[in-house]
């Protein structure tokens, strides 16, 4: 029992809802992980989702251009027919984003990625601090994996399977706003499922992906999913302890090249992706020689001080925006 608790208590390190609470940049709210609010994100099928109409004032004109503005609330993906939502092996996802006509979007759309044992709540604050800057609901993003993973209770999804997810929400994302491109942003697990779907899933190979801005992933594995058994708390440990990194799941993402289609690579322009990681110097997840394990070779990385797992540095991630339009 002892033994369990340990287990659980390390891997729990990986869980951004477990990381503590703070303010980054001096933004005057948290970008940290906000409180899953409870709501269910995935509606039947059947399920009447009320929604606003287009940039948040009712009968917009179709003359309007572009989508502007915000919502009070996100509105829910339940509002797109089930199949839309649906991989080809039946999983089915849920998240929120667009505005309720399809305007084309002013900029590349954000995608935000969760981290384990998340929803897309954990991307409400951030979503505010966008939309009062000029964001509109069209150009904000965030998926919920249909099994969010957990430690403990429930073995969770993988990687594997939430790329298959997150392939199905960027193609519904660039039709709903006539885009061709997204800028992705991902946290803790949500970052080695993002790189697998564009390398493994086709993002790359459809030029989908402008940007990956990737905070505290375990792009190098964790320690947490390296002691014995923890693949049975959580199926994604399979996949990133640091034993795949030799010969299994992590060598294969990151060989031959860790940013593939980077902008060191020769590509185009418009044809590249603009790789940035972020990690903290004492991130419990990536104690000790493990605090590298964020880093991917050819992106550009930021090094935070701090205990800190998975929280946003808002002013660098409004920078970056800034650059990739």
């Amino acid at each position: 029992m002892a033994c369990r608790f340990a287990l659980a208590t390390l891997l729990a390190a990986m869980a951004p809802l477990a990381c503590a609470s703070g303010t980054s940049d001096a933004v005057p709210f948290e970008l940290n992980p906000t409180p899953d609010s409870g709501a269910d994100l995935l509606p039947g099928p059947d399920a009447g989702v009320p929604y606003p109409a287009a940039d948040g004032a009712p009968g917009a004109p179709d003359s309007v251009q572009v989508a502007k503005g915000c919502a009070a609330r996100p509105i829910s993906l339940g509002r797109f027919p089930v199949g839309s939502r649906t991989t080809a092996s039946g999983r089915i996802f849920g998240g929120w984003g667009g505005s309720a006509s399809a305007l084309p979007a002013a900029r590349p759309p954000l995608v935000l990625v969760h981290g384990n044992g998340e929803t897309a709540d954990r991307w409400l604050s951030l979503r505010k601090e966008l939309c009062s800057r000029g964001y509109s609901d069209q150009e904000i993003w965030a998926i919920t994996f249909k099994d969010k993973s957990c430690f403990g209770a429930c073995l969770g999804g993988s990687n594997t399977q939430h790329a298959t997810e997150l392939e199905r929400f960027v193609k519904l994302v660039l039709t709903w706003t006539g885009a061709s491109r997204v800028r992705m942003v991902a946290v803790s697990m949500g970052v080695t499922t993002a790189r697998y779907y564009m390398k493994f899933r086709g993002g790359l190979q459809r030029n989908e992906v402008a940007m990956a801005y990737l905070v505290s992933g375990p792009n190098h594995g964790t320690p947490g999913c390296d002691i014995p058994g923890a693949a049975a708390v959580n199926v994604a440990c399979a996949e990133i302890s640091t034993a795949t990194l030799l010969n299994g799941w992590l060598r294969d993402l990151n060989h031959p090249d860790e940013t593939p289609r980077g902008q060191h690579d020769g590509f185009p322009a418009g044809q590249t992706v603009a790789y940035r990681t972020v990690s903290y110097t004492l991130d419990p997840a990536f104690p000790g020689l493990y605090f590298k394990s964020p880093r991917l070779k050819g992106a550009d990385h930021l090094q935070l001080p701090g205990a800190q797992h998975a929280l946003v540095p808002f002013a660098d991630l409004w920078g970056q925006l800034g650059k990739v339009k």
